[in-house]
């Protein structure tokens, strides 16, 4: 027995194919926003952690800057950096689909 038609030619089957694939590309590119939102959230969260040690450090060094209001603002500066990255951060484990919190 041999077969004249390796294809099933169904318009159902291949809307339904057609279907799959798009929700496929959309769900890797959806994943892959939400890998660049968390990456970046980790990075701002990184370097604010190091900036904060050496600015601790530059400080201590340079006396006069001690209390000043350079000093002051890059410390909020520093804070609401940190508070940015925590969001994203919780953004980008909000939108992840198939997790529950």
């Amino acid at each position: 027995m041999s077969k004249t038609n390796d294809r099933i030619e169904s318009p159902v089957l291949e809307s339904a194919w057609q279907r799959y694939a798009e929700f496929d590309s959309n769900a890797q590119s959806a994943d892959k926003q939400r890998s660049y939102v968390r990456e970046a959230g980790l990075i701002v969260a990184t370097l604010v952690v190091l900036l904060e040690v050496f600015e601790n450090n530059i400080i201590a060094y340079v006396e006069f800057a001690q209390g000043s209001i350079v000093d002051d603002a890059l410390k909020v500066a520093l804070i609401l950096a940190l508070v940015v990255s925590f969001i994203l951060l919780a953004v980008a484990l909000r939108f992840q689909q198939g997790e529950s919190f």
